[in-house]
């Protein structure tokens, strides 16, 4: 639950802060969604390279990318991360999401995150990630349900620390009511921000469909990946 007396959050993305009258609520979980090669990976860096510009502890978690990648994505756009990571204020997490159930359970996730002490988290992509994570570690089940109770279950815990969290999410291509993969996502969550393309003509948009307790627009704005990340036009 987002406190009234709530401060704002920079997400460190041109326009999108002045949609949001300054960012969102500290302490909120925010879903990004969108189709493949929509900038959702590029969206997280930027938030991440925003948190550790000022001073935060910040933890990234990778179903889909390597260390490496997510490293080398976010150089092109002048943001270290491995300095960052040096200094133990960057935690990359990268897990197999075929090895997941083995690796890590909500417990040990949960004393992660209060050992580092981080403030931002970014999961990518948190389908994958809550499809093989329970409180044991493994669910044999594997149904829709299970992956349905893994999302609300590691949204809570990110709401219990009072990280800020911001995680990406998938849109099934041809979905016309959907905003992520199973349509459970955006209930859970206090945000949702959509990213979508058009094909064959390279125009991006983003919607800010949902933000708790935050006056904004609904309406679509066209952005732009730059040399130095997403840009938003809000006019």
């Amino acid at each position: 639950m987002v406190s009234k007396d709530f401060k704002k959050i920079s997400l460190g993305i041109a326009g999108i802060n002045k949609l949001l009258g300054g960012g969102i609520p500290e302490n909120s979980v925010v879903l990004v969604s969108g189709g493949a090669g929509c900038g959702k990976t590029t969206f997280l860096c930027q938030y991440i390279n925003e948190g550790l510009k000022r001073g935060e502890t910040c933890l990234f978690v990778s179903l889909e990318e390597s260390k490496e990648q997510i490293k080398q994505d976010a150089i092109q756009f002048g943001w270290d991360f491995d300095k960052y990571e040096k200094k133990d204020k960057l935690y990359l997490k990268q897990y197999n999401p075929f090895e997941v159930s083995s690796n890590i359970g909500l417990n040990s996730f949960e004393r992660y995150i209060e050992y580092i002490k981080a403030k931002r988290v970014v999961i990518d992509p948190i389908t994958l990630f809550a499809e093989f994570i329970t409180n044991e570690g493994v669910d044999d089940k594997r149904g829709e349900y299970a992956i349905r109770r893994g999302i609300f279950n590691v949204i809570s815990i990110l709401k219990k620390l009072n990280v800020t969290a911001v995680l990406s999410g998938e849109i099934i291509e041809g979905s016309k009511y959907k905003l992520s993969k199973y349509g459970e996502e955006e209930f859970v969550v206090d945000g949702v921000i959509v990213l979508t393309t058009m094909d064959g003509v390279g125009k991006r948009t983003l919607c800010i469909k949902k933000m708790r307790s935050i006056k904004h627009d609904f309406t679509p704005k066209n952005f732009k990946i730059t040399d130095k990340g997403i840009v938003v036009e809000t006019e």
